[in-house]
C-alpha cells in the first residue's frame, strides 16, 4: 500500500517558536521584495503617494515627469516625517471658533510640486534634491543632507516593489515569463478600487497552507466560493519561486448561493455577456508571502505579513481593469453600477475571508496543542489537492535546517 509522503514538511515549531520566526526573518523575510504600491497611484507627473508597505508610511513614492522614485519619508534636517496622515491629533474644539485647516491631516496621495517639511520648511524636489532650507546655506550642508535618501524599487507589471537591488529582476520575474498565462498578471492597465487589512492571531504559515488547500474549497465554502469555482479542471503549475492553482468558473451552480456570491456571480455573467470566463481563479503565490489572485474582472494583490511568530496581517488590494472605466466613459455602464459591482465583489471576497479565518484558527489551535506537547505533527497533505504545501515548506528548508543545527527543540 502506498504511503502518502510527508518528508520535508515543517513541524509546529515554525508556527510557535519565536526563535524559528527570528531565523526566518534573517534568512528569508528580510530579503524578500515588498509590494509597496501601484503605478495608478501616481497617474501623472507632480504626484506623490505614501507607500503601502505596512510599516506606518515609512516610504513615499513620487513621480516627476515619467519617472517614479521612492524615498525615505524623513526630512534630512531633524528627521521629521514629511508626509504623515496620523501624527496630528484630531481637532476637538467647536467649529464656531474657526477653521481647522492648520490641523488637517496629510493626504496619503495627491499632487505636489515639492515635499515640504511642515516644521522648518525644508523643501525637496520630487527627485529628492533639497530645494531650500530657510536660514541655511545649502552649499555648506553635508552632501548626505542635500537630498532625501532614495530607496531602490522595481516596477513589474504595474506593481512597485522595494527591498530590491537596483536594476535587478525580482526572484520570480524571469521564471514567470515562461508561464502560459503570464499576461494575466500584468496590472499596468488596472486601477485600484479598494483595500482591506485583516489581522490573524496565528502564524502566517498556517494561513498560507490553507491557501494551498484546494480540497477545503468545495467542502468549506459550500454556498459561496466553492459553489462557483470548478475544481474538476484544477491545474497546478509549480516553479522555483512561485506556483499557480488554476480553476474553472461554474456558470450554473447546482447549489443555492449565499447572497454575497449570488450577487457577484450575476455581475460576472453580466460583464462577461454570458460568455464562459477563461478561469474562475488563478491563485498565484510568490514565495514567501506575496499573492496575485486573478478572478473574472478583478485581481486581488494580497500580502501576508509575518508580524510575529503567532500574529500575522493580511493586506489586500483590489484592482479592476481600465476597460470598466472605459465602459463608463462610453455610457455603456453607469458609474453607479460600476460602484455596485465593486462593492459586490469585495463583499463576496470578504465572505470567503471570514469563512477561511474559521478554518485557519481551528488549525492553529490544534497545532498549538501539538507544539506544547512536543509532537512533531506535520499533517498529511493530499499530493494533488494540497500539492502547494510541499512546495511552500521546501522554500523554508534552510530555516528548518539552521534551526535544527542550533540544537533547538
Amino acid at each position: 500500500m502506498q504511503v502518502y509522503p510527508t518528508e520535508g514538511l515543517l513541524p509546529p515549531a515554525c508556527c510557535f517558536d519565536p526563535k524559528w520566526h527570528d531565523l526566518a526573518r534573517q534568512l528569508v523575510y528580510d530579503h524578500t521584495p515588498r509590494y509597496i504600491g501601484h503605478v495608478s497611484q501616481l497617474p501623472e507627473g507632480g504626484t506623490y503617494a505614501l507607500a503601502q508597505d505596512g510599516e506606518g508610511g515609512r516610504l513615499v513614492l513620487t513621480r516627476e515627469y515619467d519617472r517614479i522614485r521612492c524615498f525615505d519619508v524623513r526630512c534630512r534636517h531633524q528627521g521629521a516625517v514629511l508626509v504623515d496622515p496620523s501624527v496630528t491629533p484630531d481637532y476637538t474644539s467647536s467649529p464656531e471658533f474657526g477653521p481647522e485647516e492648520s490641523l488637517s491631516k496629510d493626504p496619503t496621495s495627491g499632487k505636489k510640486k515639492c515635499l515640504v517639511c511642515p516644521i522648518h520648511q525644508w523643501t525637496y524636489h520630487l527627485d529628492g534634491t533639497l530645494r531650500g532650507a530657510p536660514n541655511f546655506d545649502l552649499d555648506r550642508l553635508p552632501e548626505d543632507r542635500k537630498r532625501l535618501h532614495e530607496v531602490p524599487i522595481r516596477i513589474w507589471n504595474g506593481m512597485i516593489f522595494s527591498n530590491v537591488r537596483r536594476n535587478t529582476a525580482l526572484p520570480w520575474e524571469n521564471e514567470v515569463a515562461g508561464y502560459d498565462h503570464a499576461d494575466l498578471f500584468d496590472l499596468s492597465e488596472y486601477f485600484q478600487g479598494g483595500e482591506a487589512v485583516h489581522e490573524y492571531g496565528c502564524s502566517m504559515h498556517i494561513f498560507n497552507k490553507v491557501y494551498f488547500d484546494d480540497r477545503h474549497v468545495p467542502l468549506g465554502h459550500k454556498t459561496s466560493f466553492g459553489a462557483v469555482m470548478d475544481l474538476s479542471v484544477l491545474r497546478f503549475v509549480e516553479g522555483v519561486h512561485f506556483n499557480v492553482q488554476e480553476v474553472g468558473f461554474v456558470m450554473k451552480p447546482t447549489t443555492r448561493l449565499c447572497p454575497e456570491y449570488q450577487a457577484w456571480h450575476e455581475w460576472v455573467k453580466r460583464l462577461s455577456q454570458g460568455e464562459q470566463p477563461k478561469f474562475g481563479a488563478l491563485w498565484t503565490f510568490f514565495y514567501p508571502n506575496f499573492m496575485i489572485e486573478w478572478y473574472p474582472w478583478t485581481v486581488v494583490v494580497s500580502i501576508m505579513e509575518p508580524v510575529a511568530v503567532d500574529r500575522s496581517v493580511n493586506r489586500c488590494y483590489f484592482f479592476y481593469p481600465n476597460t470598466l472605466r472605459d465602459m463608463v466613459a462610453l455610457g455603456d455602464l453607469p458609474q453607479a453600477e460600476l460602484d455596485a459591482f465593486i462593492r459586490t465583489q469585495q463583499a463576496a471576497y470578504g465572505r470567503t475571508a471570514v469563512e477561511d479565518e474559521d478554518f485557519v484558527m481551528r488549525i492553529a489551535k490544534g497545532l498549538r496543542i501539538a507544539y506544547e506537547r512536543g509532537e512533531e505533527f506535520v499533517g498529511v497533505p493530499h499530493p494533488v489537492e494540497e500539492k502547494g504545501i510541499f512546495s511552500y515548506d521546501r522554500y523554508f528548508a534552510e530555516v528548518e535546517q539552521v534551526y535544527r543545527q542550533q540544537g533547538l527543540p
